[in-house]
């Protein structure tokens, strides 16, 4: 999808950006159905953001980068791990409702709870579902998700799982401590923790800040799966933070 830069400039208003090009990262002339769709995408976005990696080693860091996301969820959380913890960056979501990149100055505020949807028989394995822009049914994990997996549910607490309900910059922040809150709930239940497989039913740019905030040190391996809608069931993708 291209953004015109009118909606850009007015989506990170009062900031501006350095020129009206910035980094596009452009997979959709890379057929989606091929098997290696997802190690060709990743190769375009390491492409595209080499550049900004480089100003940094020449002593020209960028000091912000404004995220405007779209495409598959796996490759934009591979995409938000490539993103440096040392720039500040933004995330922003397409408002269906305003046609705009705008966020809101208000609106009834997302609140999120984690909870244990069901135990299971080996500590070692946990299951983050991600409930937001929808329902992730355990029904539709692939058999290898089976009665061993703890599996975690993090949700709205106020409101359906729904496609609107991210409408501030105060609901992605407040989705960012409950994300990270629940690494820290494994961390303290499941030592230690190898790897956490992810089920995603979020918002895009809740999708690229899943993946930027994975502490490469700190945080297990994140296998990330995505609706099959041919087969009507989650498949694997890819991992983010292998050891």
């Amino acid at each position: 999808m291209a953004i015109p830069p009118p909606d850009i400039f007015a989506a990170i208003s009062p900031f501006y950006p350095e020129d009206s090009h910035g980094f596009i990262i452009d997979v959709s002339e890379i057929d989606d159905r091929a098997p290696n769709f997802l190690d060709v995408a990743r190769n375009r976005v390491d492409e595209v953001l080499r550049p900004l990696q480089e100003q940094r080693l020449q002593g020209q860091p960028a000091r912000h980068v404004s995220v405007f996301a779209f495409g598959p969820i796996p490759l934009l959380a591979y995409l938000g791990s490539h993103l440096s913890d040392k720039l500040h960056v933004d995330f922003y979501q397409f408002h269906r409702d305003t046609k705009d990149w705008r966020w809101k100055e208000n609106g009834k505020a997302a609140k999120y709870t984690l909870r244990l949807i069901r135990p299971g028989t080996d500590r070692s394995h946990v299951a983050l579902l991600l409930s937001l822009s929808g329902t992730v049914r355990p029904e539709a994990f692939p058999d290898s998700i089976d009665d061993t997996f703890f599996l975690y549910e993090l949700t709205l607490a106020n409101q359906q799982p729904n496609l609107m309900f991210l409408k501030t910059r105060a609901d992605l922040t407040a989705f960012r401590l409950a994300y990270l809150g629940a690494f820290s709930t494994f961390e303290r239940d499941h030592p230690p923790l190898e790897a956490v497989h992810f089920f995603p039913a979020v918002p895009l740019p809740v999708a690229v800040m899943c993946g930027h905030d994975l502490l490469n040190k700190a945080h297990p391996a994140l296998h990330i799966y995505d609706l099959d809608k041919g087969n009507g069931g989650y498949t694997h993708r890819l991992t983010l933070n292998e050891r």
